[in-house]
């Protein structure tokens, strides 16, 4: 039994031992004969119409090219001839079948090459972006055809593609004052990179290059334009160097479009700007102290008023120099700034106030020259004691000197707020004249004197320049203070009285609310919303029944920031006798006069007859 068992163990042992090397003597023979085969497969890429090139290792054609492929078969290894095909397959870029597998047979001796031509394509946008070529090697062996190697090489087509966004600062509308933002971003979207890259406005030109683009890759690009008033109607071109053929592209992309409107900032008369330089004569570069000043006469509250230095074409500088704030409606407020100046230059500045519910400000200009040439006049100027009293009528004194060798002609002074404060046709040399100027003064009078005149030389040169500044501090009171006064009383219908109630603020406190009141009756006639310190509001009051009384008298009651509130009295002012009754008074008495006189006659003529 065991024997047996022993007998069929060793019987399988054998056959295992022949089955092993019957195969592997099999798969020696045949791996000999593959062995023996060293074949070198060379493609290239042949073209009749169009062009085409290499591009980082990718075959790229223009879209109307003809093309195929040629494949060189070099035999290294087998003695004797060998047969080989060369099988290829051409599809589109969906994977449609454009050629099926055709063959391309041939026999190569020993060190031999040869050359075969695939199939001749025209490219056509029926294929897509590209067309794929399979390829295998097939050689005849002792085991029938055997495969060598196969490979599959992608053909595209060069037509850069981009996405792209395009927008304006224009949109829906911006000023022609400012440099305006033109930009975007823009994608290479196709698999084919692009050299020297630059985005233009369809309609305002180049915008900026951007250099080579990748597949894939997004860079941004802007510009700022200058542009005048007008609609903005554009879209976005690309240009580009086509790597095939090294010439410029032009895409136009009519989907990436922009719209808008450009407008001018409307200038306001009820808007005003002043930058008065402590002074206009510098010989070399300097920093000079510049005082801005705005003024809102508008019948609006300012939201945000921002300060622009203007070029030599009136174009506002890409930033602000600073921001005014808020100006509420009468307001005036002044900003110091420290300015690098040159001489014999022009300065310009802008201010642009924004009101509530408008997106284009009002505008506001002020202008002044520098100058190295030392001024023909001298300004001086002085006021009776230390300070200006607060709103009432003041004079400032000033005396003016011809300190050039030439008299001067056409000479015209003016002085901040007083404006026009001089004017003569001529002021000999060495002369000097005095005037003076009278203002009622609410806050203090910067003094910066502009004069004009013309020079009695060759060149009869003109000249513009600003003397020195000089402050004089107006009077005001260390608490709260309103001052009422009357203007401007019409009294002939004393049942129809009309007068201007003036209040000032010459206290150092800013009021929320003011109620005019009436002390006859306590009735309010009339209400403020606010009173700034040193601000200064006139009040047109009509229909004021005054048929008993001879005085006015009134009172302002007032709020301040935390809730408390003031009373403000006003001395009484009588009301003027009209015309009629003065008449009849001076009449009467006229009348009296001549009568006494009559009867002082007629006395002394009895008087001298009794004698």
């Amino acid at each position: 039994m065991y024997k047996k068992i022993f007998l069929t163990r060793i019987f399988l042992f054998c056959l295992c031992v022949v089955a092993l090397l019957s195969s592997t003597a099999i798969s020696a023979f045949a791996s000999a004969h593959k062995g023996d085969v060293s074949l070198t497969l060379k493609v290239d890429r042949r073209l009749s119409a169009g062009s085409g090139k290499d591009i980082d290792g990718t075959y790229y054609i223009s879209a109307d090219s003809t093309f195929s492929q040629s494949y060189t078969v070099t035999n290294h290894a087998s003695d004797g001839t060998l047969d080989i095909v060369l099988q290829e397959r051409v599809l589109a870029e969906s994977g449609a079948v454009i050629t099926d597998w055709i063959n391309l047979p041939a026999s190569i001796q020993k060190d031999a090459s040869v050359t075969l031509n695939g199939t001749n394509l025209v490219m056509t946008s029926a294929y897509g972006k590209k067309v794929t070529f399979q390829y295998r090697l097939r050689y005849k062996g002792t085991m029938g055809w055997q495969e060598y190697s196969s490979h599959t090489a992608d053909i595209f087509v060069y037509s850069p593609t981009f996405n792209a966004s395009y927008i304006t600062d224009a949109s829906p509308v911006a000023l022609s004052d400012f440099p305006i933002y033109f930009g975007g971003k823009i994608t290479l979207s196709s698999n084919a990179k692009v050299a020297d890259v630059a985005l233009y406005d369809s309609v305002h030109g180049l915008i900026e290059s951007i250099g080579e683009l990748t597949p894939g890759t997004t860079k941004r690009f802007q510009k700022d334009f200058y542009l005048p008033p007008g609609d903005v109607n554009s879209y976005l071109i690309v240009e580009y160097t086509d790597l095939l053929t090294g010439k410029k592209v032009r895409t136009e992309l009519n989907d990436v479009h922009i719209s808008g409107k450009i407008v001018a900032a409307s200038v306001e008369p009820k808007l005003s700007l002043s930058a008065l330089p402590a002074k206009t004569f510098i010989p070399s570069d300097e920093t000079v102290e510049i005082i801005f000043e705005i003024k809102n006469d508008l019948s609006y509250d300012i939201l945000s008023s921002y300060v622009y230095l203007l070029d030599e074409n009136n174009r506002a500088s890409a930033e602000p120099i600073f921001n005014f704030g808020p100006v509420a409606r009468g307001q005036s407020l002044s900003v110091k700034k420290n300015v690098a100046l040159q001489p014999n230059t022009q300065y310009s500045y802008a201010v642009y106030a924004y009101v509530p519910n408008t997106t284009v400000p009002f505008k506001a200009e002020y202008t002044f020259v520098t100058t190295s040439a030392p001024p023909s006049l001298t300004v001086t100027r002085s006021i009776e004691g230390d300070r200006l009293p607060f709103y009432q009528d003041t004079a400032i004194n000033y005396t003016v000197k011809n300190i050039s060798p030439k008299d001067v002609s056409d000479v015209v002074i003016v002085d901040g707020i007083l404006g026009e404060i001089y004017q003569s046709n001529s002021i000999k040399a060495g002369n000097e004249v005095r005037f003076s100027a009278t203002h009622k003064f609410t806050a203090d009078f910067i003094s910066n004197p502009i004069v004009t005149l013309t020079i009695q030389d060759a060149q009869q040169t003109k000249s513009t320049f600003m003397i020195e500044r000089q402050t004089f501090e107006v009077m005001k009171k260390d608490q709260p203070s309103i001052m009422l006064l009357l203007e401007n009383i019409l009294a002939k219908d004393r049942k129809n009285v009309i007068f201007d109630v003036i209040l000032a603020n010459d206290g150092n406190t800013s009021f929320q609310k003011i109620d005019i009141v009436d002390v006859r009756n306590n009735t309010v006639v009339h209400t403020l919303s606010s009173l700034n310190v040193g601000e200064v509001q006139s009040i047109y009051i009509t229909n004021q029944n005054y048929e008993n009384d001879k005085t006015i008298q009134l009172q302002a009651k007032a709020t301040t920031a935390d809730g408390e509130e003031l009373i403000f009295d006003m001395e009484p002012v009588k009301l003027p006798t009209s015309f009629l009754i003065t008449f009849l008074i001076v009449f009467i008495s006229l009348i009296a006069i001549v009568l006494a006189a009559v009867v002082y006659y007629k006395k002394r003529s009895k008087h001298t007859k009794i004698e």
